[in-house]
């Protein structure tokens, strides 16, 4: 009897104690996205709550709040600390300002809403979504950025107060 490597596709019947453990054919959907209406309404509630937090952090003058708990509770900034004065700083026009308080921040601001936009543009072509290993990828990229510019500043005592 010849033995033949199973396609990626073919489920292999097993035997014995394993036989009620079949492979499902169809991985199953993710609960957000699963499907085009619910998917939909999320990418629109992702807009309603960035604008609300917009307008909140338009309110606000540059450096006039920190929202940090670690920094409240500790007396030590995190690696996002900044980011909210940063980008308050930055919808008032104060680039230089803004890159002072958190330098990342801009950056962040621009990949979320490309990624926003991607995500819409993803929904009308009727797919899923945006791809979940690239997504990790740029998320492990600037959790990395973060921290390291965390310790760099923090060794130079240019950390935001």
């Amino acid at each position: 009897m010849a033995i033949r490597a199973a396609s990626r596709d073919e489920v292999i019947p097993r035997r014995g104690v394993f036989a009620s453990m079949e492979a499902p054919a169809q991985p199953a959907p993710s609960p957000v996205g699963s499907s085009y209406p619910t998917a939909l309404a999320v990418w629109i509630g992702a807009a309603v709550a960035a604008t609300g937090v917009i307008v909140w952090l338009a309110t606000l003058g540059p450096g006039e709040t920190t929202i940090c708990l670690l920094r409240h509770w500790t007396g030590v900034p995190c690696p996002g600390c900044g980011v909210t004065r940063s980008i308050a700083a930055l919808l008032h026009g104060g680039l230089g300002e803004a890159l002072t308080l958190h330098p990342l921040a801009p950056v962040a601001a621009a990949e979320a809403l490309v990624g926003w936009i991607a995500w819409g543009v993803s929904l009308t072509r009727r797919r899923r979504g945006l791809d979940e290993r690239w997504l990790a990828a740029l998320l492990l990229a600037n959790l990395a950025a973060f921290v390291a510019l965390w310790i760099v500043r923090a060794a130079t005592g240019t950390l935001p107060r």
